[in-house]
């Protein structure tokens, strides 16, 4: 099976995080999305995004464009997971909302691809982010305390979860 592995990174958690997923597959194509194939000559594809905002980063979504225009221009179907990183925790309800809310719309909007997964993982905020949201809103106690926690992030453990997942992802593509 056939597997690429991409990302759209500001600051290096996705792509730390999109290698390795990779390190699950030796023969995977692995790559920042703007290095990334214009084919859907693949099986399964991991693509990779942050989330800022509540937004996911449109690299990323142009990315899926693509290859969801490419599938269908080529007859194909690959199976697609969505993988990132974000700053706040993304086993909070709020970030699940968000993230299945997003997941629930690429899904809709590109049917020409299987949609099979999503995981999200805690990554380092940008330093230069929490200077300038610092200065255009008070740093709130709850907020200090998010950005503290996701120093670090994503580590050694964060990876290692990463990898497996990707190979779980592998067992479902094959599966449907």
């Amino acid at each position: 099976m056939k597997v690429l592995v991409v990302w759209a990174s500001r600051t290096g958690n996705t792509e730390k995080i999109g290698k390795a997923i990779a390190r699950a597959f030796p023969d995977a194509r692995s790559c920042s999305v703007e290095d990334a194939p214009e084919s859907a000559d693949f099986d399964l594809a991991f693509v990779g995004a942050w989330l800022d905002k509540g937004g996911l980063a449109v690299e990323a979504r142009d990315y899926i464009q693509d290859l969801d225009r490419i599938a269908k221009k080529q007859s194909r179907r690959p199976a697609v997971a969505l993988f990132g990183t974000m700053g706040g925790s993304p086993e909070s309800q709020r970030a699940c909302d968000v993230l299945k809310k997003y997941y629930e719309e690429w899904k809709s909007a590109f049917p020409n691809l299987r949609w099979i997964g999503w995981r999200f993982w805690r990554g380092r905020v940008d330093p230069e982010l929490v200077k300038a949201m610092s200065a255009s809103m008070p740093m709130t106690e709850e907020r200090a305390a998010r950005i503290k926690a996701a120093e670090g992030h994503p580590d050694h453990e964060d990876c290692d979860q990463a990898s497996e997942w990707g190979a779980f992802m592998l067992s479902k593509a094959k599966e449907e």
